[in-house]
């Protein structure tokens, strides 16, 4: 049994706030790895799979070969993030070369994010504000390195990032729980 996209999208939505959650559970002045960071982040990305479930299954970027190959790339490097995030949870002061160059692919996905949200908003496969949502999830990464830069490793940063990444996600799981909907609606207008 497949599961559907409003399942999807809840795991997704419900999952939103747990980067920021742990943002927040951190020591800011030793910046060290903690268990329940690691717990946090394991959460917020079995929620972004989710996500990228269910563009896929949306065929967000379009039928193309080339999309779908985007989809495994995405997944593939949340997965190896998310053996960081459990690797973290027992023990998250490792510093062996493998902990990190697992924890590499916590940019690298989200690098892989606004290709994603790049070749959806460019395909028109999604209409209306869903062509965008994906871009808009996938601009995270510059918008927190921006928020670092104007406001150093600082609270102010901290809370723009974190809301942005809230926001963002839970709109990408809004839009995947409200597909089949607007796709049935579309269809009936058709």
């Amino acid at each position: 049994m497949k599961p559907t996209n409003k399942l999807l999208g809840t795991v997704a939505m419900m999952a939103s706030p747990f980067l920021f959650l742990q943002m927040l559970s951190g020591d800011e002045s030793s910046q060290h790895n903690t268990p329940l960071g690691g717990l946090f982040d394991l959460i917020y990305m079995i929620g972004w799979m989710c996500s990228i479930a269910g563009l896929q299954r949306l065929q967000a970027t379009g039928s193309r070969k080339t999309g779908n190959v985007l989809f495994q790339v995405q997944l593939a490097f949340l997965v190896l993030a998310n053996c960081w995030n459990v690797w973290t949870i027992f023990d998250p002061t490792n510093q062996s070369t493998l902990f990190f160059v697992l924890d590499m692919f916590w940019p690298l996905s989200n690098l892989c994010l606004l290709v994603i949200g790049i070749v959806t908003a460019v395909s028109g496969k999604l209409k209306g504000w869903r062509r965008f949502a994906v871009l808009f999830t996938g601009l995270w990464l510059p918008v927190a390195f921006s928020s670092m830069m104007i406001f150093g490793r600082s609270n102010t940063s901290l809370f723009i990032a974190g809301i942005y990444s809230t926001l963002a996600w839970f709109v990408m799981g809004w839009m995947i729980f409200t597909s089949d909907a607007e796709e049935r609606r579309v269809s009936l207008a058709i």
